[in-house]
């Protein structure tokens, strides 16, 4: 809880650095000295960034970005990186099954899952050794005798074996606490609890074998995606929509008065009116005066949160659109209604297409 309300202050102040560079970034393209400061702001507030990320998925709070994934594909698109991280003292051997189900994932938090075990792995192997990552079509029936907690089912079984010197029984009980680490000042303890966070909010389940001195094996079974199904658990909208050149008049709801004046000079730029509130009081109000096209809420409010302001404008003004933002998010719509999502920080790129794709969005 406390990680969560932190992460999403931080998130709220990520957004502000991050979009005023990116602004800052392209006024200053003439100059290549000031872009040059320019973009090492960015590169360190994108490495905020992912530890926020880290944070929140060990906490199980980070928001997803789910899609249909092929994890053999992915590692196949990352397996230089990988092998960049293990170094030339470790062989890296990736076996796949050719034919191998779909999941839905976020591909991001799974490659940051992969880089973390590999990791581990290039710290257990003192000198020279071995990784093998492999992948599997894996029918799970009732009856299984491996103690997994899922149901019965179809899933895609990703491994991750190497020859380190193993686990002894009394540390693999703690490895997947948050903060615990054998690397002393060197580790931060977090890299085992985001895989776990992962594989938790992917349905999944994740088993460890390992004795010392005989290396470890790391198992993570995901569910098969089944377009039938689980069309619903991709939220993620890949489509590029044009930045047309419309009067549409958007509503930001925040009470981060940096972050609203920073998505303010955004839309401005793109040729939208833009109307600001600092709560939902205040959002009802011009509500009630404007003719607002569009209404982006951010989630955790004083008063009446994100979701609750949400539920009203649709029951009294059906015709305006909604678009939820948020860094961290326990809470859920009480409506029942589904609305779209934009994870905080995000780039303002991303804040223009999730805008755009909703107005253009024709009931």
């Amino acid at each position: 809880q406390l990680t969560g309300g932190i992460a999403h202050d931080f998130n709220n102040v990520l957004g502000v650095i991050l979009g005023y560079t990116e602004l800052l970034q392209e006024k200053l393209a003439h100059d290549p000295q000031l872009s040059r400061y320019a973009e090492q702001i960015n590169s360190a507030g994108n490495r905020a960034k992912t530890l926020t990320s880290k944070l929140l998925s060990f906490a199980r709070k980070q928001p997803s970005e789910k899609k249909p994934c092929d994890i053999n594909s992915l590692l196949q698109q990352n397996q230089l990186m990988l092998e960049k991280t293990l170094t030339a003292r470790i062989e890296l051997v990736i076996e796949h099954e050719k034919h191998l189900w779909n999941v839905c994932i976020d591909e991001a938090m799974l490659v940051d899952a992969i880089v973390n075990m590999c990791f581990n792995s290039m710290h257990a192997i003192a000198e020279s050794g071995k990784l093998t990552i492999s992948t599997q079509n894996c029918l799970l029936k009732e009856d299984n005798d491996l103690r997994l907690s899922i149901p019965a089912g179809d899933y895609v079984r990703l491994s991750l074996t190497d020859t380190g010197t193993g686990i002894s029984s009394e540390i693999k009980n703690k490895i997947f606490e948050p903060f615990f680490t054998t690397r002393g000042a060197e580790g931060t303890g977090l890299g085992l609890s985001q895989v776990y966070g992962f594989v938790q909010q992917s349905k999944g389940e994740i088993q460890v074998i390992s004795e010392a001195d005989r290396g470890t094996q790391i198992i993570i079974y995901i569910p098969r995606y089944n377009e039938q199904l689980d069309g619903e658990c991709c939220l993620t909208n890949n489509s590029v929509f044009p930045a047309t050149i419309k009067n549409e008049t958007i509503l930001v709801v925040d009470d981060e008065p940096a972050l609203r004046e920073l998505v303010k000079e955004i839309l401005s730029m793109h040729n939208y009116q833009v109307e600001c509130a600092q709560d939902s009081a205040e959002a009802l109000k011009i509500l009630a005066t404007k003719n607002i096209k569009l209404m982006l809420a951010d989630v955790i409010m004083p008063g009446m949160n994100g979701y609750q302001l949400a539920s009203r404008v649709s029951e009294e003004y059906p015709q305006v659109k909604i678009l939820i933002a948020s860094g961290y998010n326990e809470q859920q719509s009480q409506d029942g209604r589904s609305y779209q999502q934009l994870h905080k920080p995000y780039h303002s790129s991303t804040l223009l297409k999730s805008i755009r794709g909703l107005l253009d969005h024709k009931h």
